[in-house]
């Protein structure tokens, strides 16, 4: 497990080397606690309800600050609390579970104005409890992902909704370029509000 404990700690440090987020970011233009108010969908990938982390640690005993019902719970997982562990909570942040092959939880963390950065983690730390393994204090659960960055901007107005970017949809060849632009036009993948 040490091997994992250097490779997780590795990945959380190359993670803070992308793009420093502005000194003094734009907010955007609703309050950070409507999109947790909200749900969001696309056909294939499904349905997102996005849960505010809050941003300080004083605040965490506080974690109903979204309408999904899952949130608490979600927020109090063993694979969330490690991937809180490695994330500025100074940041306004949003933790959505997304389960798929590679993936159960995208995090997305405020960059300016309307646009955050998304990071597509895996954990298996509902495994290993399902299995019988108890967590110790180094965390013997796998966190992996924290060196894959997209962006998503929360596109608001009459067709609101979020739309990722930055190679998220992971098309390769001549497809490989993002549309152009800001909104949905511009999205690779399109999750309209419900």
């Amino acid at each position: 497990m040490l091997r994992f404990e250097k490779l997780h700690n590795d990945l959380v440090e190359k993670a803070r080397e992308v793009t420093p987020r502005p000194t003094s970011p734009e907010m955007p233009t609703e309050l950070f606690s409507a999109m947790a108010q909200r749900k969001y969908t696309h056909l294939t990938y499904g349905t997102l309800a996005p849960c505010f982390v809050p941003n300080t640690k004083k605040e965490s005993n506080n974690l109903s600050q979204s309408a999904h019902e899952h949130c608490d719970a979600l927020l109090q997982s063993k694979a969330v609390q490690r991937i809180l562990s490695a994330s500025d909570l100074t940041i306004p942040t949003y933790i959505i579970p997304f389960k798929r092959t590679f993936a159960t939880h995208l995090r997305l963390s405020h960059f300016s104005g309307n646009l955050f950065n998304v990071t597509v983690l895996w954990s298996n730390a509902e495994v290993r409890e399902k299995e019988g393994h108890k967590r110790n204090e180094r965390g013997d659960d796998m966190v992996i992902g924290f060196d894959e960055h997209y962006e998503v901007e929360w596109v608001l107005g009459d067709d609101e909704g979020l739309a990722f970017k930055g190679g998220f949809w992971g098309k390769e060849g001549s497809d490989s370029r993002s549309p152009e632009g800001v909104g949905k036009e511009s999205a690779e993948v399109w999750f309209g509000r419900e």
